[in-house]
């Protein structure tokens, strides 16, 4: 995780090293394969993402690419 937003007083805390429910983050993500992607900004249909376990298959996160 690069950073995590203080939803509280919008400040970027760094020091978390976890992230919750509800909780908004910048990370960092790596692939194993090639992604074709495109950017939020250019493209809000194509530009989210959804994180799925693997293991579960349950949803565990969504985010925007930018």
């Amino acid at each position: 995780m690069i950073y995590k937003i203080d939803i509280n007083i919008l400040n970027r805390r760094q020091e978390d090293e976890y992230f919750g429910v509800n909780d908004i983050c910048k990370i960092r993500a790596t692939a194993t394969k090639p992604l074709l992607v495109d950017f939020y900004c250019g493209s809000r249909t194509t530009g989210g993402v959804i994180l799925i376990d693997k293991g579960t298959s349950k949803t565990v996160g969504a985010g925007m690419l930018v």
